[in-house]
């Protein structure tokens, strides 16, 4: 009797752990799925950025304005297109299945978008640069004054 106890609780106590190994590694595998996507996402959106940049922001960026309203709108919408285009349609599918459907691809698109724009520092050194000439250019009348 004690035997058939303890085989069957080492039984049970292998059967615990072959589970949680297999959930662990269907957890391992999600999220090495779920990190190829967004890789693969953050690679066309990169890649259209650096051209919708140097076609459409660059300019304004150096001057350190940055481009608001319906001009942002028009651009995100180009790089939308632009990014689209460039995936190719395989790549286009999994990434709607990842991301649950072509709204949220787009939306999540804009977002990295903004992000990204927010973050330029062409428009950070541009507008350092600027405030330091005015500042200068300040301080030489205010040193005219004297």
């Amino acid at each position: 009797m004690n035997l058939i106890f303890i085989s069957l609780c080492i039984v049970l106590i292998i059967v615990y752990f072959l589970r949680i190994s297999r959930d662990l590694i269907l957890e391992y595998i999600h999220v090495n799925k779920n990190k190829s996507y967004l890789d693969l996402s953050k690679y066309f959106c990169e890649m259209s950025y650096d051209m919708i940049y140097k076609d459409k922001l660059l300019a304004y960026s150096s001057n350190g304005h940055k481009v608001s309203g319906d001009e942002l709108e028009s651009i995100q919408r180009d790089f939308i297109k632009l990014t689209i285009d460039l995936m190719g349609d395989t790549n286009l599918n999994y990434l709607i299945k990842f991301y649950g459907g072509l709204v949220n691809l787009n939306e999540n698109m804009i977002l990295w978008f903004r992000s990204k724009n927010d973050n330029d520092e062409i428009f950070e050194y541009a507008n350092r640069e600027k405030e330091h000439t005015e500042q200068t250019d300040l301080n030489h009348l205010y040193d005219g004054d004297t």
